[in-house]
């Protein structure tokens, strides 16, 4: 028998419906952590991590164990603000959306993060460019001068991501002063 595809039947995959619900919870991992300091231990990690996976059965646990760990550990390793930086907020209310982190600096400068846990590809599709855009909107707005941009976040791929000032100029991050 052939099986042909209808995509007017719903597809349900709870390993794919899940998908999401881990990129927010490696937010709020990492949110968590960046609120008690910027170089968290990877025992604080992993039990960060834990505390998030309650609800799942064992088995769907150790797989989302697995990638929620390394979206927090890549976010540590390769895309932490350097020494001097304090974690602000996080899900803030910004324009339309809720920005991933907010940032300052000792001189009252403001950094926001966009994360994007999944494939790479995401940073650079229109409506991740249009959320980020907002973000530029509304932060310009508010903090005027000491906005200093968005920083796009892969951490699937850091060398990917990208710091884009207010007036939309886009920089790779790994050459700007945005990263430890």
């Amino acid at each position: 028998m052939i099986q042909i595809y209808d995509d007017t039947i719903p597809f349900h995959d709870e390993g794919l419906a899940r998908a999401g619900d881990v990129g927010s919870r490696a937010h709020h991992a990492i949110a968590t952590l960046a609120a008690r300091g910027t170089r968290p231990t990877y025992q604080e990690q992993v039990a960060v991590v834990a505390s998030l996976l309650a609800g799942f059965r064992p088995i769907e646990a150790r797989a989302h164990r697995q990638n929620l760990l390394a979206a927090v550990g890549s976010y540590f390793a390769h895309l932490a603000l350097p020494d001097g930086w304090q974690f602000h907020g996080s899900e803030g209310r910004l324009g339309t959306g809720r920005v991933d982190l907010i940032w300052c600096d000792p001189d009252g400068r403001i950094l926001l993060d966009e994360i994007k846990t999944g494939n790479p590809r995401t940073l650079l599709i229109q409506r991740t460019r249009a959320q980020v855009h907002g973000y530029l909107a509304a932060a310009s707005e508010i903090w005027s001068t000491q906005f200093l941009g968005v920083r796009l976040l892969s951490t699937l791929d850091p060398a990917t991501s990208q710091f884009i000032k207010p007036s939309l100029e886009v920089t790779a991050l790994a050459v700007t002063p945005y990263r430890r």
